[in-house]
């Protein structure tokens, strides 16, 4: 394991009007890594996404990344074209985000070329179309995705599962080192989940370090090399999935209970 992370985020504190969603926050994500963030609805997952890929701007707080090279990517400094294209960072949502009018294969090839060019207008998409590198990195990654049979057919026909696989193979065609996934896992069934577990460790054996956000700890244990519990945007439980899942705090934030009160409430009867 190298020892320098591939990201490394100190104090993260986000404020969304009187509402604290980051609240001085600490971890790292490492090389060819597979790292889950848990938590309940509102615990600040999403808004600490939102941060890495220039979405939101972070009141306080050092996001680094680190690719190789000597430099390193400050991300708060950063414009989300210069996140995706410069340092490799690149975002799935909780809902996909597709061309729904557009074939398939288009959306990973619109999307290979946006990451490399930072051009977003629709005009400016049609030269990938000629570009056999670009189809053929296209079609690999539907291959991957188990896609290749649905290439030429429109985003919108598919079912979520399916969607679901071609936010990733869009994300991975376009080189990513680090995949941020919002709640990948959300509306899949337990045999879709068992593969969407398999295409990520595929993305992992290919080299991409993965960070997803989930509620779920079924597959955070099945597939997360280790975890940061969030609770009010805190964390308050970090290490391996199957250490972290028994502790009292992973606990609390998914009962909702208060530090200093019982995870059981007492029960005072006479008799």
């Amino acid at each position: 394991m190298s020892a320098q992370p591939l990201l490394r985020v100190q104090h993260l504190s986000l404020s969304l009007g009187s509402i604290t969603a980051i609240d001085d926050l600490s971890f790292s994500v490492r090389t060819n890594e597979i790292a889950g963030l848990l938590g309940p609805e509102g615990a600040g997952k999403t808004s600490v996404l939102d941060c890495l890929t220039g979405l939101r701007r972070p009141a306080a707080g050092r996001m680094e990344f680190h690719t190789g090279s000597a430099r390193t990517h400050l991300l708060e400094r950063m414009e989300p074209r210069s996140i995706v294209r410069d340092a490799g960072i690149v975002r799935t949502f909780r809902d996909p985000r597709l061309f729904r009018r557009m074939t398939v294969l288009e959306n990973v090839l619109v999307a290979q070329f946006a990451a490399r060019s930072g051009l977003w207008s629709l005009a400016s998409l049609f030269p990938c179309r000629w570009n056999r590198k670009a189809v053929d990195r296209a079609r690999y990654w539907l291959d991957r995705m188990g896609l290749s049979h649905a290439a030429g057919r429109n985003a919108g026909e598919l079912s979520t599962s399916m969607q679901r696989r071609l936010q990733i193979a869009r994300a991975a065609a376009m080189g990513p080192k680090l995949l941020c996934m919002d709640e990948p896992d959300i509306g899949l069934t337990r045999r879709e989940c068992d593969q969407l577990t398999a295409h990520l460790l595929d993305l992992r054996r290919n080299g991409i370090a993965v960070l997803l956000t989930g509620q779920d700890m079924r597959l955070a244990r099945s597939l997360c090399d280790h975890v940061i519990v969030l609770d009010r945007g805190a964390c308050v439980a970090a290490g391996k999935p199957q250490e972290v899942w028994g502790g009292a705090e992973a606990q609390r934030a998914w009962l909702g209970v208060p530090a200093g009160h019982d995870l059981v409430p007492r029960v005072y009867a006479s008799c």
